[in-house]
């Protein structure tokens, strides 16, 4: 889909396994997802925190795709984003390696889930997209580092994280306009 907003003209049968394959990565009925196939045993419909920071990407998809006919799940996607952030946070600027089981959440997902969340928050719309946009360029810029960088995981370093964190913030201008 991102191809196709850039007038190129990928292949339709292609979009749509793709959109078939996050469908059934589908947590139940949620806007919730697996991390992949072999690690559905991690997630139930009471277990849904740990997709938070995926799951604005994949309902983005889905919706960019033509799959989804509204914008429902983009906003239920986003309240479980919003929902979890702190937890996520929580696990940054510690090395690749560490995991936390009590929240599920690797240390490199954070600014990752924020652009999607912030490129998910342009495309729901709605009444409470300027909040939110407002809500998470905050927390955004509160993790800022004292030289005016950002870091989410040590491997990856200053110049990953800040990128990540500036395509957030660009996204998140545009939704404030």
């Amino acid at each position: 889909t991102e191809a196709k907003a850039q007038g190129l003209d990928p292949d339709p049968k292609m979009i749509a396994r793709a959109a078939a394959f996050l469908e059934q990565n589908r947590v139940g009925n949620l806007a919730a997802f697996h991390y992949g196939t072999t690690m559905e045993h991690l997630f139930s419909e009471e277990n849904r925190h740990s997709s938070s920071m995926r799951s604005p990407l994949c309902e983005l998809a889905l919706h960019s795709a033509g799959a989804a006919k509204d914008t429902k799940r983009l906003h239920e996607a986003l309240d479980l984003f919003f929902a979890h952030t702190d937890d996520v946070r929580a696990t940054t600027k510690i090395y690749e390696s560490w995991f936390d089981a009590t929240v599920l959440h690797d240390a490199y997902h954070f600014y990752f889930g924020c652009w999607y969340a912030a490129r998910a928050l342009r495309a729901a719309g709605g009444p409470k997209m300027k909040p939110l946009a407002e809500r998470l360029r905050n927390t955004i810029l509160a993790t800022r580092e004292v030289d005016g960088s950002f870091v989410d995981a040590q491997m990856q370093g200053k110049s990953a994280s800040t990128a990540m964190a500036l395509l957030a913030l660009g996204e998140l201008e545009e939704a404030l306009k």
